[in-house]
Parts: structure tokens; C-alpha cells; sequence
């Protein structure tokens, strides 16, 4: 596959209202909204505002338990590294905007560092080149397949 021409923006929920608000700006957000967007950009970021006042995060700082930490970073590490690339590739994120996110995650998981890396001990799920009306059936069997 060639170099593409798509655009990749991204909404990051740790800063959804400013990701927002700097996407609204963008001409392609202007072309498909044409009905206007300061209300809508005021409407997302006042529920954006109230949810984050109620939202209560039950997860455990990354000193309190460190083993809880290093297991979920464990068994993440392919998530991470693919979060890591679409930050990297984000038209709409700044190179400190990118930093700032992948900081945020090293707070809790230092081991991952800046660069996409590679996740030892984590087996990689194999392509599945089936036909779409079969896909379904076919992770059915390769999930709950008995060995």
C-alpha cells in the first residue's frame, strides 16, 4: 500500500474538549456541519465539562499498586503501541499535544516509552483473510476453539 491522502484527527477523552473544540475549525468539520458550529462546539464542551465533574475514576494511583499497573500494562501493550501511532499521526495534535499524551501514559506504564515498540510475551492474534459474511463465524471458532 502507497502513501494515502486521508487525514487522521483524533479526540483524545483526557482532553476531549480542546480536541474538540481545535477539530470544529477545521474546514472538513465546517463542510460536513454546514449548518454552523458554535452551538455545537458550546453544547460538546459544556457536556464534556459536566461529565467530567461526575465521573469518578475507581482506578488505583500508579504507586498504590504497583503489580495491578504493571499487569494491565502488560496485557495493553499492543493497545498502547497502536494509541502511540495514531497519536504520532494525528493531523490535528501538535508535537507537544502528542508528548503531553504519551507522557500521561507513562505515568502509569514507564515502561513504554516514546517509540512503538514491540510486546514480548504477548501472543499476536493472526489475520483472518475470510469473506466478510463469514468473519463472525470464523472468530466464533478461533476464539472458543478448544485445544
Amino acid at each position: 500500500s502507497g502513501p494515502s491522502s486521508a487525514s487522521l484527527m483524533v479526540l483524545r477523552t483526557e482532553h476531549l474538549a480542546d480536541d474538540w473544540s481545535r477539530i470544529s475549525k477545521e474546514k472538513l468539520y465546517r463542510q460536513v456541519n454546514q449548518g454552523g458550529t458554535r452551538g455545537n462546539v458550546a453544547t460538546v464542551k459544556a457536556k464534556i465539562s459536566n461529565a467530567n465533574r461526575t465521573t469518578q475514576h475507581e482506578l488505583p494511583d500508579a504507586n498504590s499498586s504497583s503489580l495491578f499497573w504493571r499487569n494491565l500494562c502488560h496485557a495493553m501493550c499492543p493497545e498502547l503501541q497502536v494509541y502511540k501511532e495514531i497519536l504520532q499521526h494525528a493531523k490535528n495534535l501538535n508535537s507537544s499535544q502528542v508528548e503531553e499524551s504519551i507522557t500521561e501514559v507513562n505515568a502509569f506504564c514507564p515502561e513504554e516509552g516514546v517509540a512503538v515498540r514491540s510486546c514480548p510475551g504477548i501472543p499476536r492474534f493472526p489475520l483472518m483473510r475470510v469473506p466478510r459474511r463469514q468473519f463472525r463465524t470464523e472468530v466464533k471458532k478461533r476464539l472458543f476453539a478448544v485445544a
